[in-house]
Order: structure tokens, then sequence, then C-alpha cells
């Protein structure tokens, strides 16, 4: 197995404006023993450098790459690097990277503003496999786990970070013990696909199983897994009263990602009574009020934003609904989280 570690710095952090200025690649083999490591430079098109500042507020270091800004304007444009990269690209076998998506968006990006051919391939996140294993043990980003696994390496040279990304797969693969192969195997992964039409992300069922039964779904997957029950189960529902007819519900996200069951339970008695969920929350005609989750401003907000909608709380809506048990949705869980992974996402 040909691996291909790559790592692409931005100019502006924009997906829409060929900031693309380096692509960092290290190769190696299927036991990660390295054999090339480069990092190509080329004149991005923006006409100004526009890097993130550091911010004590938000507590995010500024970027600084690894050049002057001088030096990449004195490299070709993205076309002149463009047939190394894409013939990297095509003798692999797999890709790896860090947070991969955004270098996938940067790369593509650069191919559709300067009419060239999209790059397509197959892929590992091994930031999302550090995720699946450790959670945050070893922290988030690719300078902290690799400051954490004291793995040295100089942030922001795109080649630098391949090759650090790579150590860090390195690592994960020896405390498992395990080959690249068979992690892949053990762990039922699915690699992330980039073709002309879009991508897909990385997906490890053992990996969601392990995060669904520990309790670490993020955010984005509990918002998900709702979303896809909605949209599956509550859609297909057949009404056996017209109490909530008409009526098209809202409530918090908040509420959703704390109470997972009882907020699907509840929305399956309104689809039941005739009533149906928006999940945008934009054509709802009735927000409901759970009170843990609503304070006065965001009432206020909502009925700024939104004049015709009506308010009532919980109680009333389940008073409404009539009685209802909460369902234990375990058996939907795991291959809602799967099919929320697996979910093809447009390039821009």
């Amino acid at each position: 197995m040909k691996l291909l570690s790559f790592d692409i710095e931005s100019c502006t952090g924009s997906h829409n404006d060929a900031s693309l200025c380096s692509f960092g690649y290290v190769t190696a083999d299927e036991f990660l023993n390295i054999n090339e490591q480069e990092d190509l430079l080329c004149n991005p098109k923006p006409a100004h450098f526009r890097l993130r500042p550091y911010s004590k507020k938000r507590q995010t270091e500024g970027i600084t790459l690894a050049y002057s800004e001088k030096v990449f304007r004195r490299q070709p444009k993205f076309p002149g690097i463009y047939p190394k990269i894409k013939g990297l690209f095509d003798e692999a076998d797999v890709a790896v990277g860090f947070s991969i998506e955004n270098d996938v968006q940067f790369l593509n990006n650069a191919c559709v503003e300067y009419g060239l051919p999209p790059v397509s391939y197959k892929f590992l996140d091994v930031r999302q496999i550090v995720e699946l294993l450790y959670g945050t043990k070893y922290g988030c980003g690719l300078k902290t786990i690799a400051e954490n696994l004291e793995i040295a390496g100089d942030s922001h040279r795109s080649d630098e970070d391949a090759r650090v990304t790579l150590e860090i797969l390195r690592f994960v693969l020896k405390d498992q013990s395990m080959t690249l192969s068979e992690f892949v195997s053990a762990y039922g992964i699915k690699f992330g696909q980039v073709n002309a039409e879009g991508y897909s992300n990385m997906v490890s069922e053992k990996g969601l199983k392990a995060q669904l039964d520990e309790g670490r779904l993020t955010r984005r997957q509990k918002n998900g897994v709702f979303e896809e029950y909605v949209k599956r189960v509550c859609r297909n529902l057949v009404p056996v009263s017209e109490k909530m007819k008409g009526q098209r519900i809202s409530f918090s996200d908040k509420f959703v990602r704390d109470c997972p069951d009882e907020a699907r339970s509840f929305v399956k008695a309104v689809y039941l009574s005739g009533g149906k969920f928006d999940l945008s929350g934009e054509r709802a005609n009735l927000y409901v009020r759970v009170s843990s989750y609503d304070d006065s401003e965001k009432i206020q907000k909502l009925k700024t934003d939104y004049p015709k909608m009506k308010f009532c709380t919980y109680g009333e809506a389940k008073n409404e609904v009539g009685p209802f048990e909460t369902e234990d949705f375990s058996s939907f869980d795991l291959k809602a989280l799967v099919r929320v992974a697996s979910r093809p996402n447009r390039l821009k």
C-alpha cells in the first residue's frame, strides 16, 4: 500500500479564492517507512496575504507561514506544480491528512480556479482517528497532539505537517499493535472519497460505536442523528389524531443534544398527532419552550425575527399531544451515525 501524507497552506484561509500557496507531502509504504518529503510552493492568486492573527479573547494562535510572502511570490502559479501533485495522487493507494476536509477543499478550489481537472483519491483522516480512539486526551489540533506525543516538527510548513501527521499515525498503530491494513480492517474503516462530484468523509463503524457507548458524540453528530430520525422515521408515520394538525413546531437544539431520547419521543408523538417538526426552525409556526434551555432574551429574539410565530411551554405541548413514553433509540443510533458520517459533501 503506497501512502501519500499531505498538507496544504493557504494565504487567506478561504476555500474559494485559489489561496493555496504550498503543498507539502511525504510518501511512504504501508509500514510508514518514508520514501520522499518535499514542499511544493506556488504564487497564490489573491493579491494580499490575510493570515489569522493571534486572538487573546478566543485563545487562538496567529498563523505564521514557514516562508515569507516574497518567497511565495517568486514561485510559479498553481498550474506549474499541478502535474507533480496530480502524479503523486495517481501513484498513491491512499492519501493521509489531518483535518483533511480543509485541504480537500483548498486543492479542489485551486483546480477549479485554473480550469484544471479535479484530483480524485481516497483518504484517511488522522485527526478523526485520534478523536475516535482517544477523544481529546492528547488535544485536538495537530500541533497540540504532536507536542503531547513529543513529536517534533515545524508548524505550518506543509511538508513537516505532513510528516508529523504520519508520525501521529505511527503512534496510533504502535499503540494498537497493528499494521495499517490490520487497523483498517479491525476498526471497519471506510476510506473517505474525493471525486469530481464531491467528497465523503472517512467512517469507522467500530469507532463510532465506541463514541456512542462512551457518550462522546460531538454536537454535529447529535444533531445529525436527530435529523436522521425525523427524516427517516417521523415523516413516514401515519397520524392517529389531528390534535396538532397544522402545527409545525421547533425547539432548542440543546434539548436535542442533552435529552435525545425524550426529544425524539416527543417529536414522534407530534407527528402521530398530525403535526410536523421543522428542522431549520425558519418555517415553524409554534416554538415549544423547554424552560431549562430557553431564556427570555432568546425568546424575545425569536419573537422579533419571526413575528407570526406562536409560543407554548413544553408542558402545554405534551398535554396537547397526549401521554407518550420516552423510548430507547440505541438500535437506531449507530446506523444513523454511519449515515451521517457518510453523507456526501459538494465541493465548492
